[in-house]
């Protein structure tokens, strides 16, 4: 009887420690929000090495769209050659975390939201600093935890594209109207634009959104005439011009020359 007693009780230690060490390693796997953190650092870290097969193995590679990238949507299959061909255009760059929120969804899933920093050369040597902001959900789905579905949008440095007056540059009418293009959509303050007709003499300016260019294009209009026959300048202030996602302004001031027509 006591033999009996005594294998029962070794049963049941055996059976209490194997509980308590599957408990015990549950507790030491992360979490949802913990592993999102961990495959969002990982995959920074990836692209600042532009490793795109490391990149791949997170995504599952099938017909259905993974990725969101400015409205733009990309498959699984199709991800490793596009952000491939984005790559080698590239000389290096610096991805990194500014913040990021995370909320799980259950024990296998969780969405993370993320604010980045680009930083790019390309190989001309250009370089550019970016931002953008990502939402991504991670899941377990049975082998492994994955990257399932990501939206992106970045936003560019604000940059002047073009200035178009009504006439060629060296004879633009008195009344003529100049539009200021830009590489994508800015918002700009009262003090954006700066025009002297000649040099050293303001003329004030009123600045109008071109319809149907959400932001990207102004019509800019003098207050009256402008003095005919003289040199202009315009100037666009680099810090009252930025992009309305994250506030970056223009790298650097920027500035156009133009001929006022002689009179009759």
């Amino acid at each position: 009887m006591r033999a009996r007693f005594q294998r029962f009780l070794v049963i049941v230690a055996v059976g209490m420690a194997g509980l308590m060490v599957g408990r015990i390693s549950k507790s030491a796997e992360p979490g949802a929000a913990d592993m999102a953190v961990r495959l969002a650092q990982e995959m920074a870290a990836a692209a600042s090495r532009r490793d795109v097969k490391s990149l791949e193995k997170l995504i599952p590679q099938t017909d259905r769209v993974a990725y969101v990238s400015n409205g733009h949507p990309i498959t699984g299959r199709q991800y490793g050659k596009i952000l491939g061909a984005d790559y080698a255009s590239l000389k290096s760059l610096d991805f990194k975390w500014d913040r990021w929120e995370v909320f799980p969804v259950g024990d296998r899933a969780a969405v993370f939201t993320g604010w980045a920093t680009a930083k790019t050369v390309d190989l001309q040597g250009h370089s550019e600093v970016g931002r953008a902001l990502f939402t991504m959900v991670f899941a377990d789905d049975g082998s492994g935890w994955k990257r399932v579905i990501a939206q992106k949008w970045q936003s560019q440095v604000p940059a002047v594209s073009g200035v178009h007056p009504e006439a060629p540059a060296d004879r633009v009418p008195p009344a003529s109207g100049l539009v200021v293009n830009f590489n994508a959509s800015v918002t700009v303050t009262p003090s954006a634009f700066h025009l002297e007709c000649p040099a050293g003499t303001p003329i004030a300016v009123t600045a109008t959104p071109e319809p149907g260019t959400d932001g990207g294009s102004f019509l800019l209009r003098p207050a009256g005439n402008l003095p005919a026959g003289t040199e202009c300048k315009l100037k666009l202030l680099a810090a009252q011009i930025s992009d309305p996602r994250f506030g970056q302004t223009m790298a650097e001031d920027y500035a156009f020359s133009f001929k006022v027509a002689a009179g009759p």
